[in-house]
């Protein structure tokens, strides 16, 4: 949550324009980590490394 915030902080102090762009950024890495941490899971591999909220 706190890296949320901070980014959202950066956000505010940039261009909306980039703003934008790091937003959906963020959006597109957080998925990819959902969907690495929720196949890791499903597959059994490296569940227990990865559980970092």
């Amino acid at each position: 949550a706190g890296v949320y915030a901070g980014i959202g902080l950066v956000m505010s102090q940039i261009r909306t324009r980039y703003a934008a762009v790091v937003y959906v950024f963020v959006f597109v890495v957080s998925a990819i980590i959902v969907w690495k941490k929720g196949y890791l899971k499903m597959e059994g591999l490296r569940g227990a490394i990865r559980k970092q909220d």
